[in-house]
């Protein structure tokens, strides 16, 4: 896949630090940018192939990489919209390219 020229968007995460009294502090890092083709779903719950992609409002096509995960990621583009990572799908497992199924939740960073 040609990533070449498409907009960057940036991967984001939590990192847990010790709080000297037994718990832990999450904080928001940035992880890595990504390059891809990012575009609009729909705002209802899809089904496809059997699959519940839950409330997924966007897709975001990139080449393959094993480092983003579902749940623990979030995205950001450049406008600061911020989405959540709902599925991270290697079609039939070739590793040619990534459909990252999102949802949009907003400007939070």
């Amino acid at each position: 896949m040609d990533t070449l020229n498409c907009l960057e968007y940036t991967v984001y995460g939590n990192i847990q630090t010790f709080n000297g009294i037994g718990g832990f502090i999450e904080t928001p890092i940035e992880l890595f940018k990504i390059k891809g083709y990012l575009d609009l779903l729909s705002g209802n719950e899809l089904t496809t192939n059997n699959t519940f992609m839950e409330e997924s409002s966007h897709i975001l096509l990139t080449d393959y990489r094993q480092d983003i995960k579902s749940k623990e990621h979030w995205i950001v583009d450049e406008k600061g919209n911020h989405y959540n990572i709902i599925l991270v799908d290697d079609p039939l497992n070739l590793h040619h390219h990534l459909e990252v199924y999102l949802k949009f939740v907003g400007n939070k960073v």
